[in-house]
This record gives structure tokens, sequence and C-alpha cells, in this order.
């Protein structure tokens, strides 16, 4: 795979260090999202997107709401090869918006309750995915991006 730009994208972040004290329930809801399309010079263009938010479930308070970008524009070599890199940068976008909230909801973090955000793609299902599926699912998605039926 031939990188031609690669950017990461804090698109938000707010913390309210307060709403312990002003709020006594919490849901939480984390996902990402994922869309490749064609792009400029025989290239593919991937937004990788990370959402994770925790508020008050009555009013819709946040105490952290966070969302992160991960645009990736590339020229596939060999589509069954390269996913496995784009597997990875999946997986270090994931374990660094883990590390920015960690480091960024101060003493509170303990109240989040993170499952493991590797490999959570809502477009592959709802259950915990396997790296198999969800290579083979990234492969389909890449196909179909570039118009190659399976």
């Amino acid at each position: 795979m031939k990188i031609l730009k690669k950017h990461n994208t804090l698109i938000h972040y707010t913390f309210d260090p307060l709403y312990v004290e002003k709020y006594a329930e919490m849901t939480q809801v984390q996902y990402a999202s994922s869309h490749w399309r064609t792009g400029p010079e025989n290239s593919l263009v991937l937004q990788y997107d990370v959402f994770f938010s925790a508020k008050n479930p009555s009013n819709e308070a946040y105490f952290v709401n966070y969302h992160h970008r991960f645009d990736l524009q590339c020229q596939m070599e060999n589509i069954e090869a390269d996913v496995k890199e784009v597997v990875m940068f999946k997986d270090v976008v994931h374990a660094s918006a883990q590390l920015f909230l960690m480091q960024n909801t101060q003493d509170q973090y303990h109240l989040l309750d993170f499952h493991d955000m590797t490999l959570r793609d809502k477009t592959v299902c709802d259950e915990k995915p396997t790296r198999e599926s969800v290579t083979n699912h990234e492969i389909a998605s890449i196909k179909k991006a570039m118009e190659i039926k399976p």
C-alpha cells in the first residue's frame, strides 16, 4: 500500500469535571464508523470515526463527549495484504482514543465503563467481531468502493 495522506483529527471533545456532583446516572455509547470512497490519483480514501459519550439519560447533559477522525488516502497494491495495515491503523486509533480519554478525564476515568474498543465497528455487527470478520469486512468495503464484485 502506498500512503498518500494520513491525518488524525480530534473533531470534538468535552468533559464536565463537576458532572458527578450534579447527576447520579450515566449512560454510555461508543462506536466506530468506517467509509471508503474512491479518490484522486487512482486512490482510495478512508474516513474512520470513533465516538464515545457518557451522559445523563434524562436531560442529555454530557459527562464526556468525544469524536475522533482518522483519514487515509492510499493506493492499494494488494488488497488482501494491505488491509492488514488498515486494520492496524484502526487499532491504533482506538488505543489512542482510550489513552486520550484516560488522560483527559482526570481522576474520574474509573467512572467510565469502556468495553473493548479494539475492532468494534457498528457496520460489522453488534457483537464483538473477530479479527478475521473485521478483515473480511474491510476487504469487502474496499472492493465495493473500487466497484469490484466479490
